[in-house]
């Protein structure tokens, strides 16, 4: 047998461990670039187009959030006792895989909003691992009070319109899988493509972000991501025949 019919022997031996290796040497990178602020084209045609993160620095300029956001008297001074939409979870985690199948979302409360922040600093206790967020544009609806603070990017916008009319432990148990690791620091916005998966964690007691979402396009990577996968399931289904 030849060297070529050993080396089609492995990859039918672990499709996906040879998915990860040509996607690592042919497309994906090691690490996530940082670039300054690009124009709307560029920044279509070099990461939007192509699929790809990217760190871009000083996008949040004009942001008057920069500056008013530095102290927590502001937001109690502008939320009081605003009603706000609060995550609890056990440990931290929501929105994510347990035991290998199962996806659990945080429970839901409405609280005032000082007292969020009275857990948050400690003031009272509370069991479980509290955040303020709500997922449909929980900013527009339930923080009015800040939306001057922010604005959609003109150039982030201008690049879509034209052309568009699970936890760590779980990643690193498999073994084609690559996650990297990036830390998005102050006034920088990190573009996540559509079909990225990720998790979030933060290194300080208090940490706020704000995220635009734009609608995907449905073209070659949605069919193979559906591709992927089907044959996981499938997959799943036949390791369950045999058990």
């Amino acid at each position: 047998m030849s060297n070529d019919d050993d080396d089609d022997d492995d990859h039918v031996a672990c499709p996906f461990q040879c998915l990860s290796q040509e996607a690592r040497e042919l497309y994906l990178e090691s690490h996530i670039s940082r670039i300054p602020v690009p124009s709307p084209l560029v920044f279509y045609r070099d990461y939007v187009s192509r699929n790809r993160p990217v760190i871009i620095q000083g996008a949040l300029d004009q942001w008057s959030a920069l500056s008013k956001w530095n102290t927590l008297n502001y937001f109690r001074d502008q939320l009081g006792d605003t009603p706000v939409t609060i995550d609890i979870t056990p440990d931290g985690y929501g929105d994510c895989v347990k035991l290998h199948k199962y996806f659990v979302t945080p429970v839901e409360e409405k609280m005032p909003f000082n007292h969020f922040m009275d857990i948050i600093e400690g003031k009272k206790s509370f069991d479980g691992i509290v955040y303020c967020q709500h997922q449909n544009s929980s900013f527009t609806t339930e923080f009015q009070q800040l939306n001057n603070d922010i604005h959609e990017l003109g150039w982030v916008r201008e690049a879509f319109v034209p052309w568009f009319d699970h936890t760590e432990n779980d990643l690193q148990e498999q073994t084609y899988l690559n996650p990297l690791k990036i830390t998005v620091e102050p006034n920088e916005l990190l573009y996540l493509p559509s079909l990225w998966f990720h998790s979030v964690e933060q290194d300080s007691p208090i940490t706020i972000a704000c995220n635009f979402w734009y609608d995907m396009e449905y073209d070659i990577k949605w069919n193979y991501y559906q591709f992927m996968s089907n044959i996981i399931k499938q997959q799943r289904k036949s390791e369950k025949k045999r058990t």
